[in-house]
C-alpha cells in the first residue's frame, strides 16, 4: 500500500522540465505526452513502489519546482544537484550522471576552439538552452546566450556563427548523433563536433519529493530502494534501447 495520505488508485502528480532532455525526457511533434527513458523509469517507480498510475507535465523547471513545494505536485523528475532544496524536497539518489560537452561547427573551427582547461570556456561566447544547469565558474556569464527554447535553435546559433560553442549534454548530442528522426539527421548534416568539457564534473539527476505530500519521506525511501535494486541488475543510467525491467 502507499504511503499514508495517498487514495487508493489516486494518480499522482509529476513535473518535469520542459527543456528537451533525450533520451531521457522528451516531445515528439504532434504528440504532447513526454515520452523517454526518464519517463518510463519513474512511471515504473512509483507504479511498484506506490500502485498507482504517474502523471508528467512538462513546464519551466522554475516554475515546476516552485508549484511541486507548494503541494500542486508530489513529484519532479530530471532534477539536478544544485536545484534540490532540502527544506522543501526529499530527494532520491541520482538516476542519471551526464557530462557536459561543448559543441562547434567543424568548417568554422577546423582546428577546434582550444579549450584545454575549463578556463578557455570563459572566452568563448557560449549559447545553451533556457534553464540549463550551468555552473557558476565554468562560462562568463556576460558571453552566454540562454534564449533559445529548443535543440535546433541552439545548435542553428552554432551554425550561423552566432555562437562559438553550444553547451548541452553528452546524453543528448550522444542520442542525436545515433538516432534517425529529423531533428538527429538534421544536426548530423550541419557538421558539429562535440568535446567533453575539462575538468567537468558530471550533473546528477534526481527525482524530488515535495514535503507537502503526506507520506512524502516515506515515499522517497521506496523509490529508492528500487533505484538501488535497478543498479544491482545494470548500470544506470539507462541507455537507448535499453528495456526498462519489470522488478518482482
Amino acid at each position: 500500500s502507499g504511503p499514508e495520505g495517498w487514495r487508493a488508485g489516486q494518480p499522482l502528480r509529476a513535473c518535469a522540465s520542459e527543456q528537451p532532455f533525450p533520451p531521457y525526457t522528451y516531445v515528439l511533434p504532434g504528440n504532447p505526452r513526454p515520452q523517454g527513458l526518464g519517463v518510463q523509469l519513474l512511471q515504473q517507480l512509483v507504479k511498484e513502489a506506490a500502485g498507482v498510475p504517474l502523471s508528467i507535465e512538462l513546464m519551466p523547471l522554475e516554475r515546476c519546482l516552485q508549484r511541486l513545494a507548494q503541494g500542486h505536485y508530489q513529484l519532479a523528475m530530471d532534477v539536478p544537484t544544485m536545484r534540490v532544496d532540502p527544506l522543501r524536497f526529499y530527494a532520491t539518489q541520482p538516476y542519471a550522471q551526464v557530462a557536459t560537452v561543448y559543441v562547434y561547427a567543424r568548417d568554422a573551427h577546423p582546428e577546434g576552439l582550444g579549450v584545454n582547461r575549463l578556463a578557455d570556456l570563459r572566452r568563448l561566447k557560449v549559447c545553451v538552452l533556457r534553464g540549463f544547469p550551468l555552473e557558476e565558474d565554468m562560462v562568463d556569464a556576460r558571453q552566454v546566450d540562454d534564449q533559445s527554447t529548443s535543440l535546433e535553435q541552439l545548435f542553428g546559433k552554432v551554425q550561423q556563427g552566432r555562437c562559438d560553442a553550444a553547451l548541452e549534454r553528452e546524453d543528448v548530442v550522444d542520442h542525436l548523433a545515433q538516432g534517425q528522426a529529423s531533428l538527429a539527421r538534421w544536426v548530423r548534416q550541419m557538421r558539429l563536433k562535440a568535446e567533453k568539457v575539462p575538468q567537468d564534473s558530471a550533473v546528477r539527476y534526481h527525482v524530488v519529493v515535495s514535503r507537502q505530500m503526506p507520506g512524502s519521506e516515506r515515499l522517497q525511501g521506496m523509490l529508492d530502494a528500487r533505484l538501488r535494486r535497478l543498479h544491482q541488475q545494470g548500470p544506470l543510467p539507462l541507455k537507448p534501447g535499453t528495456p526498462v525491467q519489470e522488478m518482482p
